[in-house]
């Protein structure tokens, strides 16, 4: 009996419009089976997302181990997306992205995997970022009128940069604007905190700054924090509804407080990221707020997961959790990271793994040599976890975060 027609269009590449989607029930090259209809998981990829890689693998498993699909990165920018090559009902699989690198020197072969998550999840290789505004270049300066200084740095709303002398300019280490962005120097000398925001003439290439114009204070805050080693770091952003900031440095300081420095001007919002220790803990805040706070966040997570391999792994936690993350190092061959993310609601414990050598072109591959390296749980207040990656802090890019994690080094 012939198979129904729409079993056949399952089976191969659909292309839509300009942009390309695919449906893949089978990897390329292989005999495609029957199959359920549902999508488990759709990815949105770009043509540079895997520019140090010889090849990537995107495999498909449920909770025991057993492949529900595999497919090869085609290497171009498309949608994926991947259903079952047998039927499949629960609600719930595994995910995992394996990067094999061209150059190990350069960048180590990367699983990137995602445990119970829920069937329809979207991977939108990017992340949940902000859009840039339009028409970013990188502004040369001369500094005119020249003083002495300890630290200069310029910033544009794409990055920034510092010198420590006037020198230093030969190394061409310029900021980066947008089309409508403005400079913005902060300059420190003498143990005097000075700034100014310079406007830039449209589609200039290089700027003179006027040195005898950095010449309003910097404000100040005193933030303090339940921990000590205390690590500040913001960005005012003009617009929240657009990733382009202006970085206003990091502070640090060794006790739990620390004096913190921005300019005058309000901003759309602040993103404030901020850290610190507890004993063996570390604390990471990242929120975006109308104004900048004088006291880190909280959080009551707590971590119980013990030193182990990613053979022996179980994680273990308590209190407002929503994910994990999980990052394992090799202490034999091959140069192999991986990371391993999941809901905390699902309570999966006995994780069970697919063979990955023939993804890492490897004869085997020993789980036993893949060493726990650091363990975080997070609360994020806009959690959705069939949207991933998931979020992880300093990163200024998050419309409305407020994301605090805890993290422990073994």
């Amino acid at each position: 009996m012939k198979k129904p027609i729409f079993l056949l269009f399952a089976a191969v590449v659909i292309l839509a419009g300009c942009s390309k989607e695919h449906l893949l029930n089978s990897d390329q090259g292989t005999k495609p089976t029957e199959t359920i209809a549902d999508t488990l998981i759709t990815i949105d990829l770009r043509t540079d997302d895997f520019y140090f890689y010889k090849s990537a693998y995107f495999v498909l498993t449920d909770e025991d181990g057993n492949i529900l699909n595999e497919v090869k990165y085609p290497g171009i920018a498309t949608t994926l997306k991947i259903t079952s090559l047998k039927p499949y009902k629960k609600d719930r699989f595994n995910f995992y992205e394996v990067d094999l690198t061209k150059d190990s020197s350069i960048t180590k072969s990367i699983i990137r995997g995602y445990l119970q998550v829920k069937k329809g999840s979207r991977y939108h290789k990017p992340g949940e970022i902000l859009p840039s505004k339009s028409g970013a270049y990188v502004l040369e300066y001369h500094l005119k009128r020249l003083a002495y200084f300890d630290q200069l740095t310029t910033a544009g709303d794409v990055y920034a940069t510092s010198i420590k002398n006037a020198m230093d300019t030969v190394f061409e280490r310029y900021p980066g604007l947008s089309g409508d962005g403005k400079l913005l120097v902060r300059m420190l000398s003498n143990n005097q905190y000075l700034y100014n925001f310079f406007d830039i003439p449209k589609n200039a290439q290089r700027f003179d700054i006027d040195m005898s114009q950095i010449n309003k204070p910097l404000l100040s805050k005193a933030i303090t924090s339940t921990g000590t080693n205390l690590i500040i770091d913001i960005r005012g952003r003009p617009d929240k509804n657009y990733y382009n900031c202006y970085d206003f440095g990091i502070t640090t300081s060794a006790t739990n407080r620390a004096i913190y420095r921005y300019p005058q001007e309000p901003f759309s919002e602040y993103v404030c990221y901020m850290r610190y220790n507890i004993g063996d803990l570390n604390y990471s805040f990242t929120q975006n707020t109308s104004t900048i706070p004088d006291k880190t966040d909280t959080y009551d997570g707590i971590i119980n997961t013990q030193t182990s391999t990613l053979a022996t792994f179980k994680p273990a936690f308590s209190g407002p959790v929503d994910y994990y993350v999980a990052y394992f190092v090799n202490i034999g061959a091959p140069n192999l990271w991986v990371y391993l993310n999941s809901p905390a609601t699902v309570n999966y414990t006995n994780i069970k793994f697919p063979d990955f050598s023939k993804y890492l072109e490897e004869t085997s591959i020993d789980l036993n040599n893949e060493k726990l390296k650091n363990f975080a749980i997070f609360q994020d207040a806009t959690f959705n976890e069939q949207k991933f990656p998931y979020k992880y802090n300093d990163n200024s890019g998050y419309p409305n975060v407020n994301l605090k994690s805890v993290n422990r080094d073994y």
